[in-house]
């Protein structure tokens, strides 16, 4: 709702979040394959004190309510930038909903917007708290992929390799004489599943790697001046 505040005239406090999820089926080497994703679009309500704001009755309900959304949020932030085991994304609706944004499977991107009022010098303060602690936040996206048809494809190309152990061997075949359409789809499920765990390997390693090089001071501006 819209009503006018201390602090705002033409106040509308409140949260927005829009969502919208893609979901993409295609086939790849002829097996069916469901790419999905999800966007959200939120725009957070201010910071506000109550006593600053002056808001009664309903408003002040509703500022209550909007206040605790935030501060449980700044608790999530917190948490998940000093690697805390235990993160409070239950205590509140808000850090329910943007669980996956932070610290999870996503890419995301923050814009804190600060007064330049004096008199909010408080609130920008803390807005700015919220940015340098959510800077720390490190997520970790990977594609989703749905996997029951891929899975499908493999067991069949298991069990054709155990029932016919001749068409998956790699002895060269006589010329003209291709192995059957199936079984190349089934080695490429295989092959595709096999590069897929080796990747994620991979990636696991790459971020241990740049997490001990930042501990150790390796790489960085610093290390090469202490180097020269």
């Amino acid at each position: 709702a819209t009503a006018s505040t201390l602090m705002n005239h033409s106040s509308s406090r409140s949260h927005a979040i829009f969502t919208m999820e893609v979901v993409q089926n295609k086939l790849v080497v002829g097996i069916p394959s469901t790419l999905t994703a999800r966007f959200h679009f939120v725009d957070l309500a201010g910071s506000e004190k109550v006593k600053q704001s002056g808001v009664e009755g309903e408003q002040l309900s509703q500022a209550i309510n909007i206040n605790h959304g935030l501060f449980v949020l700044g608790k999530v932030i917190t948490a998940l930038s000093d690697g805390n085991q235990h993160v409070p994304f239950r205590e509140s609706k808000l850090t329910r909903i943007l669980q996956n944004s932070l610290g999870g499977n996503s890419r995301t991107c923050m814009v804190a917007c600060v007064s330049p009022a004096a008199s909010n010098l408080a609130e920008s303060v803390s807005t700015l708290t919220y940015a340098a602690k959510a800077k720390e936040i490190r997520n970790k996206p990977v594609v989703n992929r749905g996997t029951a048809c891929a899975n499908c494809a493999l067991l069949q190309a298991r069990l054709d390799e155990m029932t016919d152990p001749d068409a998956y061997s790699t002895a060269p075949r006589a010329l003209g004489t291709p192995a059957p359409l199936h079984l190349q789809r089934g080695r490429t499920a295989l092959l595709e599943a096999r590069n897929h765990d080796l990747q994620r390997e991979v990636d696991a390693l790459a971020q241990q790697n740049s997490a001990l090089q930042s501990k150790l001071g390796v790489g960085g501006p610093d290390y090469q001046d202490r180097k020269s």
